[in-house]
């Protein structure tokens, strides 16, 4: 464990207290600018990833190492290896505690249970610029005109096959949540856990922020649902390849945040940055353009 590790170095750290969770240790933040003579960064001991509770400083323990004896990843990973596997990896084992809560029924039914798909859906998916094919390819339904998921397309959220959250997207321009997401009560995993479309990734992998810019994109695009990220996507991310961060322009801190985030946990880490507006709004050929240059193909 990275307990042990830190027991031979001298390291001091907490498993109880202030701030740090069941399953987590607490340790001095070296990345804190003002230095930190608490316990404020916190230390996932499944995971390995840590995060700081006040400069908010990311990223995996080899990182963590490399800054406090000041030496080479490699050097790090070296230093880790008897304790720590410092590849994270993942597989569908992940879910296993999670898998035993399903989506209500009700909510299935939204996407699941449609014979054709919906007019409106269809006519909002056109006033975006998408083909009908995103309906199909992407399993959206109509929230209808009553309940929770009124006058919103239903995008349903997979990983690793399995259906762990449902989005509904706005259809009308008129409501004050463009976004709605389920209760982490109904949910098999809250939103900010979840990674969009992770099923149809494999080596590589674009992160967007949101379902439409996955949508634009298309197969090997990925979205975080919104301008914020979390550890567990970060862990997710971290069986890829190579991973491009193509944040919406107003977001480019958290897209270089991100990338520095990822960097310790994935061999091949690029932050692209646009000029303006969201990978929503790119034209085709500037899709085809990103593909070709990303992924080697179109389609």
């Amino acid at each position: 464990m990275i307990t042990d590790y830190f027991d031979t170095k001298g390291i001091d750290y907490r498993t109880a207290g202030v701030d740090i969770s069941e399953g987590w240790i607490g340790v001095s933040c070296p990345f804190c600018p003002d230095g930190d003579h608490g316990y404020h960064l916190g230390i996932n001991l499944t995971t390995h990833l840590y995060t700081c509770w006040r400069c908010r400083a990311k990223g995996h323990v080899v990182k963590f190492v490399m800054k406090t004896e000041r030496i080479s990843r490699e050097s790090a990973e070296t230093a880790l290896k008897k304790f720590i596997d410092s590849r994270i990896r993942i597989s569908q084992k992940g879910l296993a505690d999670e898998a035993v809560r399903s989506i209500p029924v009700h909510i299935q039914r939204l996407f699941l249970s449609q014979i054709s798909m919906s007019t409106r859906i269809l006519e909002w998916l056109d006033s975006r610029g998408f083909s009908p094919d995103i309906y199909r390819d992407y399993q959206i339904g109509d929230g209808g005109i009553s309940g929770q998921m009124r006058h919103r397309a239903v995008i349903p959220v997979f990983m690793y096959n399995q259906l762990v959250n449902v989005v509904g997207r706005d259809i009308t321009g008129k409501a004050d949540i463009p976004y709605f997401t389920l209760p982490n009560r109904e949910a098999v995993l809250p939103i900010n856990d979840c990674l969009y479309n992770m099923d149809n990734a494999k080596d590589t992998a674009i992160v967007v922020e949101g379902v439409t810019d996955v949508w634009r994109i298309g197969d090997g695009a990925v979205g975080i649902f919104g301008k914020n990220y979390s550890m567990r996507q970060v862990w997710l991310l971290s069986h890829f390849k190579r991973v491009f961060v193509m944040l919406d322009a107003d977001a480019r801190d958290l897209g270089e945040q991100l990338a520095y985030d990822l960097s310790a946990v994935v061999p091949d880490v690029s932050h692209a940055e646009i000029s303006e507006g969201d990978p929503g709004d790119m034209s085709q050929d500037d899709v085809n353009d990103l593909r070709k240059r990303i992924f080697g193909r179109i389609t």
